[in-house]
C-alpha cells in the first residue's frame, strides 16, 4: 500500500506536465515559432518522451509514477497500469510491461 501523501513528486510531475503548459512532440513543425514564443514568455514548453498523444502521455506517467513508487516502498509495490484521458472519447491505457498484468 502507498501512502498518497509519500507522492509529493508525482503531484509535482504532473503540475510541471500540465499546468499552464504547452505539450508538443519533438518534431513539431512549428517548434521553433513556439521556442520564440516561449523565449518572450508566452508560453512553457514541454516535451514528451513519447508524444502528447494519450498512449504516451500515459507511457510516460506510467513510467515515471512506477519508479516513485518502487522507490519509496523498496520494491513491495509497484504501478500496474495508467489511464491517461483527454475527454469523454480520447483516452488510453497503458499496461506496465515489468508487472506481466493486462486488464
Amino acid at each position: 500500500m502507498v501512502d498518497y501523501g509519500g507522492l509529493k513528486e508525482l503531484k509535482a510531475e504532473l503540475d510541471r506536465l500540465f499546468d499552464h503548459t504547452l505539450l508538443l512532440n519533438q518534431d513539431d513543425p512549428l517548434m521553433e515559432k513556439f521556442e520564440e514564443l516561449e523565449e518572450l514568455g508566452a508560453c512553457d514548453i514541454v516535451i514528451l518522451p513519447y508524444g502528447v498523444g494519450m498512449e504516451g502521455t500515459a507511457r510516460y506517467l506510467c513510467e515515471f509514477a512506477d519508479k516513485l513508487v518502487r522507490e519509496k516502498t523498496k520494491e513491495r509495490c509497484w504501478v500496474v497500469s495508467v489511464e491517461s484521458r483527454e475527454n469523454d472519447k480520447n483516452s488510453s491505457i497503458y499496461y506496465n510491461p515489468n508487472t506481466g498484468f493486462r486488464g
